[in-house]
């Protein structure tokens, strides 16, 4: 009876007291979870839902203190006063612009200024009409003409307008020439021509040297017509005596021109 007890104590022992593994231990994979830990650990077909972000508006009482500010500038300063004043016209030339303002409201340092990267100019404005110009300008320039209010918060434009200065007209003149009469040396007359032709009137430029018996010797020109240029006098045009009228020509398309043929240049020269 007592080694049948024995034997049922040793049945009745548990795993970790025995000190020995069940016989038939369930694989890891059939081993299963218990049903209250799958649901509450590892939740299945339920995604998680994304927490939205939400933007808090400005409260009221934020509005009511930007105002209050606002207020505040005005009343210390930093915000000018409601002047009122309106740009009628600007118009330029090649070097100056005028503009009309009228100031129907005016405040302290009111003003018109006209500028560019380059230039500024401030006139002060006063109430009623204004007419000022801006001289010394740039030709074919472009300007920004505003009627501007300083403040401590910056200046204020109350109006303004672009205005591009026109450019020079081109011009077309005989500015000048040099001469001088090498023959000794190397048988020629030189002479330099200085003129613009911006308006490209001037063509079938023409130079010649006729001595005291009528003979004639003429200039063939090279392409740079103000480059040096030289008539023959002693090598093939035998030119006589020591003194030759020299004159230069061209023809022109101005249509304010008299005449097709223009004269540049004559004068008595040593030969």
């Amino acid at each position: 009876m007592e080694e049948f007890n024995r034997n049922v104590s040793e049945y009745a022992r548990t795993p970790e007291e025995s000190g020995s593994r069940p016989e038939n231990p369930a694989p890891p994979e059939e081993q299963s979870v218990p049903e209250w830990q799958a649901s509450e650990e590892f939740p299945r077909g339920k995604p998680r839902k994304k927490k939205k972000l939400s933007r808090a508006l400005p409260s009221a009482a934020a509005v009511v203190a930007v105002a209050a500010v606002l207020v505040m500038a005005a009343a210390g300063g930093l915000l000018p006063p409601r002047a009122r004043a309106s740009i009628v016209s600007a118009s330029g030339t090649d070097t100056a612009i005028t503009v009309d303002v009228d100031v129907t409201k005016a405040s302290d340092d009111l003003a018109c200024v006209v500028y560019n990267d380059f230039t500024r100019r401030s006139f002060p404005l006063a109430e009623g009409a204004n007419t000022l110009t801006a001289g010394d300008l740039t030709p074919g320039m472009r300007y920004t003409v505003a009627v501007v209010m300083p403040s401590a918060l910056g200046d204020v434009t109350l109006d303004e307008q672009t205005v591009t200065t026109s450019r020079l007209p081109p011009v077309t003149r005989f500015l000048g020439i040099e001469h001088e009469c090498t023959c000794n040396v190397d048988g020629y007359f030189h002479f330099t021509m200085s003129f613009l032709d911006e308006n490209g009137w001037w063509t079938h430029f023409r130079a010649t040297l006729t001595d005291e018996a009528g003979n004639v010797s003429e200039c063939v020109f090279t392409d740079d017509l103000l480059g040096d240029q030289r008539i023959d006098v002693a090598l093939r045009a035998g030119l006589l005596g020591r003194t030759a009228t020299f004159t230069v020509t061209c023809e022109t398309s101005d249509p304010d021109a008299p005449q097709k043929e223009l004269v540049l240049y004559t004068a008595e020269v040593k030969i």
